[in-house]
């Protein structure tokens, strides 16, 4: 903005607010994280999206990622309490560079088949060595288990790779790998022992943890005599030698094999739970209903329990002798009479009880091994986008490829991406250009909003003015410039060098102003002219004209983006109105950039381009705009016209590309065409330069309603443009040079 003042007091305003946890979750630092990725994961082509979100409830997930993006939760309780920004900074780089690893090694599409295996065919993918027929034979008795036997399975695959991917991280990422060091040792040290997490985890969950840590570490925790004896621990022993062996495994087609065969011996774990939590279910109804029948039964007896089992009451003892006694022989009194019916029903019973009870055995089951990847730090999702058609054997080979290189290959392309991230005094310098990038954000979105307001306020001048546009609906909305950053890249360059050719055919034309010059014969001047003192007119005295750089202008741009202009004149019209835009932005000419078209019953203001935008970015906002809808001549111009009559340059220029097709409603060519000759008059009786372009067969259409039967003093200025640009810069100064001289 041109008021340096407010623009300081934004800056200093958006310092000051911005906290830690907008910091880190800020698009800054999300650009920041999102380039640290696709620079770790550049050999393979990858372009990483980067999300980091603040999540402070407890046990929140940590992190993940699905190949193509990642996400990372930089207040997770996993690491404990964090000491300041910089600290908890080192933490959620060391948890990119982890994702990053998973990003560049982990096969995606085998952990997805795997997964479906288990849930489609109960069968184990790929295939251990040992027998898996308990396996099957199981999940063909109780198929509602597939789904958490497969959640399952994924959190200790997931260990695995886990352990795989940091120990090559550490390796060929010496610079960011420290962060990831940094992650590890917080980790470490917080390693709880088994007693601890008895309290609150079961065996299952310890057995996962304990496999987790000897993947990641190489060790477990401090064991007492007595946790040697826990199932957990004793689980442990009997497949240490194999994790080590998955871990070093560079395969990922024999990692996720050697997975299969860990996983058995997890399988057996789970097994044994789910049928201990079965009996402890089932002893617990049993449990209930005798605390039924005796609660029933003290209802005959004395008041106070105690003295009432101890009484020697005949209807009490009798009672309860003959209970147990028909209980035992199975001929009861009253038993006998209805017994094969009881027997049907308890039978029944039983039969609902049972399924109740697998059922909440089963939800049970699927909560704790959700708890056990949630303190396996489960970090991987697998996404739809990773399946394929490829047969397994095709899959193996793939697999080969990525994860079995060769170590010195990667070694100095992944060593050059971690350097300049190594040691604390960049971390802390790195921090503090985020913050102003931050602020820099947050400052430019605060002059949008004010940009956007001030041509509300234009369009609602417009909307009360009596006549055609009185009382119209309409919206500004500023322009995305992510929605047209993919044609930027492609157009810039070329439009660049017409518009680097129109400034040098500009200056060219002015030069007379750039160098200066003498007018003699004047009234009044500088200085008296020696040479001239005979003349009988007294026009005796030199008047000097000094140097100028470029002509004090501004130029504002309208580009109709109604359905009519579809096709080849959009582009034309974005790619001439880049042109301009650019050509101001080399001799620093303010410029303003406005699409429309009307949709939703009322005119729509596109906020393209802005002499006071400070983000940089209207350039790639001009390739955002698209056709579509009808257009309101009129109603735009007069809007755009509004920021010209308030410019205190000495030439102002609007600048119009449209195909001439007024079209809204009522609002249709005839009425479109008086008012914008109404709007054309009365900007060029204010000093005004109107000129409008005209696109291929709608040159002729635009000559008619701009420039055909009116007077050179209300007329715009026509200039045809042409899809090949090349004679742009030379034609638009022709008419530039023009509006200057009259």
């Amino acid at each position: 903005m041109n008021n340096r003042k407010l623009l300081n007091q934004l800056y200093r305003k958006a310092d000051a607010e911005l906290t830690d946890e907008e910091l880190l979750t800020g698009k800054a630092y999300g650009k920041y994280a999102s380039d640290v990725a696709s620079g770790m994961s550049e050999k393979y082509g990858n372009n990483i999206k980067v999300k980091i979100s603040c999540d402070k409830r407890e046990g929140a997930n940590v992190a993940c990622t699905n190949g193509n993006s990642i996400w990372v939760n930089a207040w997770s309780d996993a690491f404990g309490v964090i000491e300041n920004l910089t600290v908890r900074h080192h933490i959620v780089l060391g948890l990119l560079v982890h994702e990053c690893g998973h990003i560049l090694w982990t096969n995606f599409k085998l952990a997805v088949q795997a997964g479906e295996s288990i849930v489609k065919h109960h069968r184990l993918y790929p295939a251990p060595k040992a027998d898996m027929s308990e396996f099957t034979d199981f999940l063909d008795l109780k198929p509602q288990a597939a789904g958490a036997v497969a959640s399952l399975f994924h959190s200790v695959d997931n260990c695995v790779e886990d352990g795989f991917i940091e120990k090559l991280l550490l390796k060929k990422f010496p610079g960011y790998g420290t962060y990831l060091a940094m992650a590890r040792a917080r980790n470490e040290k917080d390693m709880p022992g088994v007693t601890e997490m008895r309290k609150t985890c079961d065996t299952l969950a310890i057995f996962v943890n304990l496999i987790l840590w000897q993947a990641k570490f190489g060790h477990i925790c401090e064991l007492t005599p007595d946790e040697y004896e826990d199932e957990a621990v004793k689980g442990f022993y009997r497949v240490r030698e194999l994790i080590n062996a998955a871990v070093d495994e560079r395969s990922s087609y024999f990692r996720m094999q050697k997975v299969s065969e860990l996983f058995l011996e997890v399988f057996k774990v789970f097994k044994e739970q789910a049928e201990q939590n079965q009996q402890d279910q089932q002893s617990g109804n049993d449990d209930q209903s005798d605390d039924g029948n005796s609660q029933n039964g003290s209802h005959d007896g004395d008041d106070d329990g105690d003295d009432a089992a101890a009484a020697d009451d005949d209807d009490g003892d009798d009672d309860d002798g003959d209970d147990t006694d028909a209980d035992d022989d199975n001929d009861d009194g009253d038993g006998d009479g209805d017994g094969d019916e009881e027997d049907e029903s308890e039978s029944g019973c039983d039969e609902q009880e049972k399924i109740e009870g697998d059922n909440d055995v089963m939800e049970e089951l699927i909560k704790a091994l959700q708890d056990a990847a949630d303190q396996a730090e489960q970090e991987t999702q697998d996404g739809t986008s990773h399946e394929n058609g490829e047969s397994p054997a095709e899959d193996e080979a793939q697999s080969q490829s990525v994860s079995s290189g060769d170590d010195g290959d990667d070694e100095e392309n992944s060593a050059s991406s971690g350097q300049t991230e190594a040691g604390n005094p960049s971390s802390s310098s790195t921090l503090e250009n985020i913050r102003k990038n931050e602020v820099e954000d947050r400052v430019s979105e605060e002059v949008d909003k004010m940009l956007t307001k001030q041509i509300t306020c234009d369009v609602g001048d417009v909307a009360h003015d009596p006549g055609v546009h009185n009382g119209v609906r309409s919206v500004v909305k500023r322009a995305n410039p992510e929605d047209g950053e993919a044609l930027y890249n492609d157009e810039h360059q070329y439009l660049d060098s017409l518009a680097r050719r129109m400034m040098k055919n500009l200056l060219k034309e002015i030069k007379d102003r750039q160098l200066g010059d003498a007018l003699d014969g004047n009234y009044f001047g500088n200085r008296l002219d020696t040479n001239n003192l005979y003349r009988r007119d007294k026009k005796l005295y030199i008047k000097d004209i000094f140097p100028e750089d470029i002509p004090d202008m501004e130029i504002s741009i309208l580009i109709d983006c109604s359905g009519s202009m579809s096709g080849e004149k959009i582009r034309v019209a974005r790619r001439t109105a880049y042109t301009v835009w650019k050509f101001c932005q080399m001799l620093k000419i303010p410029v303003t950039v406005l699409g429309h078209d009307t949709g939703n019953g009322g005119v729509r203001i596109f906020s393209v381009a802005d002499g006071d935008s400070i983000d940089g970015a209207d350039g790639k906002r001009i390739f955002s705009l698209h056709s579509g809808g009808c257009n309101r001549d009129g109603f735009a111009l007069r809007t755009a016209l509004q920021r010209l009559y308030r410019s205190p340059a000495s030439d102002r220029i609007m600048f119009v590309i449209s195909d001439g097709l007024p079209n809204d409603g009522s609002y249709d060519i005839e009425v479109g065409k008086a008012d914008i000759r109404d709007a054309v008059a009365k900007a060029k009786k204010d000093g005004i330069s109107v000129i409008t372009a005209g696109i291929g067969e709608s040159a002729e259409m635009i000559k008619n309603i701009w420039t055909e039967g009116v007077s050179v003093k209300r007329a715009a200025t026509f200039l045809e443009l042409e899809e090949n640009l090349d004679r742009l810069p030379k034609s638009f100064v022709k008419v530039i040079k023009a509006q200057l001289a009259a």
